[in-house]
């Protein structure tokens, strides 16, 4: 069992890191190209492999799930994220077991703006890897915590409402979350509704000299 100041304490150099991309993105918004971005979400998180990691479940299991992210893209089609998740808690009926996860995540982006015709949206994957922390409650056992680093990927679509305002929807899949010798270990897939704020100079509407084009 590790003390819950360690289990805190994974988290705060990334979250000082995420802090710190989001500040000089403010300071240089006008150097780095179509610029950085900071977002909130919430959706639904689905264990896909509890029959064989929780006590008593189906194969699958649900929760409501947050997550907060910030970004630089370095031109419209390539950048780099980092983010936490609080993907909640699954529970185990018989013995009671309660699973909770969470994971910092840092992803290269690859966007595509969709043609003219739609030019306020756009289509983006990541690719990245999720640093991932579990904590088993099982009261019978108490208890027992593991941590590691596992490969994650998705996909979502972005509508801008205006220049620095943007809504997008991502399906994301987290492999391999958890210790399959200790907690149990499963796939997570996150479904979430996110809103994003992107650094951009109001004065200047149209980068590179065209159309406002998509979601960077």
């Amino acid at each position: 069992m590790k003390p819950c100041g360690q289990a805190r304490g994974r988290y705060v150099a990334p979250l000082l890191a995420l802090a710190l991309l989001v500040s000089s993105r403010l300071a240089f918004a006008e150097a780095m190209g179509p610029g950085g971005y900071f977002g909130l979400g919430f959706g639904q998180s689905t264990m896909n492999d509890a029959g064989t990691t929780l006590l008593g479940t189906t194969t699958q299991d649900q929760d409501t799930a947050l997550k907060i992210f910030g970004g630089v893209m370095f031109n419209p089609n390539i950048g780099l994220e980092l983010g936490y998740v609080n993907f909640g808690r699954f529970t185990g009926e018989s013995p009671r077991e309660d699973w909770k996860a969470s994971g910092v995540n840092f992803s290269l982006i690859a966007a595509a703006p969709v043609p003219d015709r739609y030019s306020n949206f756009s289509l983006f994957g990541k690719l990245g890897l999720n640093a991932w922390s579990v904590d088993d409650n099982i009261p019978s056992f108490g208890l027992i915590s593991a941590s590691g680093t596992s490969p994650s990927y998705g996909l979502g679509a972005e509508y801008e409402v205006n220049r620095q305002v943007g809504i997008n929807l991502q399906w994301e899949r987290f492999a391999d979350v958890g210790d399959p010798n200790t907690t149990g270990r499963s796939d997570i897939d996150l479904v979430t509704a996110n809103f994003v704020y992107h650094f951009r100079p109001i004065e200047s509407p149209y980068p590179y000299g065209g159309r406002r084009r998509g979601r960077y």
